[in-house]
């Protein structure tokens, strides 16, 4: 079995429970994804101005954001095929997430908040591990894989649940 190195940091990660749901989310999702190597990601669990300044810088949009990922440009493929050229455990990448915003969505949607922060860190560790959301058919892919990772952890398809919540 291989070993996800996962280094939670943020004032906001100071409770147990929040620092638990991202360690179980991020070790489901890594285990799921059979890896060969170990690796390791960090997240900082911050606030909406924080996010709100890293989206701006980033991706151009000044608003806060629930999740950012910040790739190593290393894929899991990569990973498994450089294993011998990689001593190290290599650093997949950052996950940014905003608890502000995933506070606030999961009281608006009538979510969990254990079961929302799971599905966006998810979200993120995908996004670190190559998968993204520009077309229709990748969305479909990425929602679901995120899906069945999160039925693992016993947690409702989001994406029903939202169609399910807003009706036709």
């Amino acid at each position: 079995m291989t070993l996800l190195q996962i280094d939670i940091t943020g004032e906001n990660a100071a409770t147990d429970s929040v620092s638990s749901t991202i360690q179980r989310a991020l070790t489901a999702a890594w285990d799921a994804m059979t890896p060969t190597t170990d690796a390791e990601v960090s997240v900082l669990v911050a606030g909406d101005e924080f996010v709100r300044n890293l989206n701006a810088d980033y991706r151009g949009k000044d608003s806060a954001t629930n999740v950012l990922s910040f790739p190593q440009d290393v894929t899991l493929v990569e990973l498994q095929d450089d294993l011998q050229a990689m001593p190290l455990s290599p650093h997949l990448g950052d996950i940014v997430i905003s608890l502000d915003t995933v506070r606030r969505e999961a009281k608006a949607q009538g979510l969990a908040l254990e079961d929302h922060l799971s599905h966006l860190v998810i979200h993120g560790f995908l996004h670190l591990l190559g998968y993204d959301h520009q077309s229709a058919n990748d969305a479909a892919e990425m929602e679901a894989l995120e899906t069945r990772l999160l039925d693992r952890l016993g947690i409702a398809d989001p994406y029903r649940s939202a169609l399910v919540q807003t009706g036709p």
